[in-house]
């Protein structure tokens, strides 16, 4: 039997690595498709100017803030159990957009460098967003 070098003949089963279309698994009326147009629709220049520059291959802020706040309400707070979750939560990898999964120092520097400078200027701008779309009052 030939088989290809990286697989081994100790292994029981064989594993096809094919794209998974993950924005057809999320339903069109799930609230993180909401989270998601949110966050564009928010203008983050004040987040951005924080930056010296954005990387191509890696997650850019918009996602950045993305996955910190579907963290947040799903109170998992921990940089490391948020990496975590973005390895297995279909939802963030959704958010994600096909990016390389940001490591826990990745997350906590955004929070704290990033992040912090515009929070309050940001949180305003939510709060302004969700009171125009009769969200709260």
């Amino acid at each position: 039997m030939n088989l290809q070098p990286e697989y081994t003949s100790l292994q029981g089963y064989y594993q096809i690595k094919l794209p998974i279309a993950i924005e057809k698994m999320i339903p069109a009326d799930d609230p993180i498709r909401f989270l998601s147009a949110f966050v564009e629709e928010m203008d983050l220049s004040d987040l951005y100017s924080t930056y010296g520059k954005v990387r191509k291959n890696q997650a850019s802020p918009h996602q950045m803030l993305k996955i910190m706040v579907y963290a947040a309400m799903n109170r998992i707070y921990s940089s490391r159990d948020i990496e975590t979750a973005c390895r297995r939560n279909i939802n963030l990898m959704f958010l994600l957009e096909g990016m390389p999964i940001p490591n826990h120092v990745t997350r906590a520097r955004f929070i704290s460098l990033h992040l912090q400078a515009c929070s309050k200027k940001t949180l305003a701008e939510v709060t302004m967003l969700l009171r125009k779309l009769g969200e709260i009052t």
